[in-house]
């Protein structure tokens, strides 16, 4: 069914979400790589579903039609939908004056005001509230606790309906106003198909990394955020497969997926809609990490690789 955990840390909201499609009769018509389950539907809303794909889609599709969109009419509509046999619960997270505000609405009723809220799979969220309590008692920050609990359970066999991709985000407050607003989290993953090697010198510990190859089982993948508040969207790439896929609720429930090297994918998203993504990149022969914001130009990334 899915597993979605939102809480509030020091006034900004934290989401978690798993991206499994566990219905088959759904896979077919979504992405081969899973589905985004928090949708920013504007820059101070945020909608997260667990259940029927079909009707999380119809609802937020009929918000998203709305001439103008306002809480209250977006919580009698995701209402509407759960109404139906519960096949579909939400969490409508927002901002209000400046002011986290987290809704939940499931077993056809509407609950407002909450510190924090949940929805999918019992079991799994039974597990994640013990990750989470072990991992805080270890020393952790409520915000780390909050991140890795929810890892382990993407990353737990036994629980078969959550799984595949953990998709994050979270309310940030604006370098230039006091304003906060919704962003995707950028991340890196990488399995190491052969181990690093160190060498130590004088005493300090130098190293390089070294990430192998796909044939000898390295793979990796990075998630890059629109940094266009009104474009709300989170690009995927997979380092050792030379696609990405871009994920973009607004114009297309379903993945786009793009091939070409990691700066094809970034510059075809920028050109054709017109989205900035911004993230981690492998550079130099897979060397090197560095942090890339397509809001400037390509042109000053691809000029560092000429220069080395």
């Amino acid at each position: 069914m899915s597993l979605v955990v939102c809480k509030i840390i020091d006034q900004d909201i934290f989401i978690e979400t798993d991206s499994r499609i566990s219905n088959a009769h759904e896979t077919k018509r979504e992405s081969n790589y899973g589905i985004v389950k928090s949708v920013i539907i504007a820059p101070q809303v945020c909608i997260s579903f667990a259940g029927s794909i079909n009707l999380a889609e119809d609802a937020i599709r009929e918000i998203y039609n709305q001439t103008t969109l306002t809480i209250q009419s977006a919580v009698e509509i995701l209402h509407k939908f759960n109404s139906d046999g519960n096949k579909i619960e939400f969490i409508l997270s927002s901002i209000q004056r400046n002011q986290p505000r987290i809704y939940r609405i499931w077993n056809n009723k509407v609950e407002s005001n909450l510190p924090s809220a949940w929805i999918g799979d019992d079991e799994a969220f039974t597990e994640f509230q013990k990750q989470f309590h072990q991992i805080k008692a270890s020393g952790r920050t409520e915000t780390d606790s909050f991140f890795k609990a929810f890892t382990n359970v993407i990353d737990n066999p036994e629980l078969k309906t959550v799984g595949d991709f953990q998709i994050s985000l979270r309310s940030i407050k604006s370098a230039s106003t006091d304003d906060r607003f919704f962003l995707y989290t950028e991340k890196m993953y990488i399995q190491l198909g052969r181990d690093k090697t160190y060498t130590v010198e004088n005493g300090k510990s130098e190293f390089t990394f070294q990430w192998g190859t796909a044939q000898e089982g390295s793979y990796g993948f990075a998630f890059f955020s629109s940094v266009d508040a009104f474009k709300p969207s989170i690009g995927l790439y997979f380092y050792f497969g030379n696609f990405g896929v871009l994920f973009y609720p607004r114009q297309s429930f379903k993945g786009i997926e793009i091939k070409g090297n990691i700066f094809e994918f970034l510059d075809k998203v920028k050109k054709e809609y017109g989205i900035p993504l911004k993230g981690m990149v492998l550079r130099h022969n897979n060397t090197a990490l560095q942090l890339v914001d397509m809001r400037e130009p390509i042109e000053k990334y691809k000029k560092v690789d000429e220069e080395i």
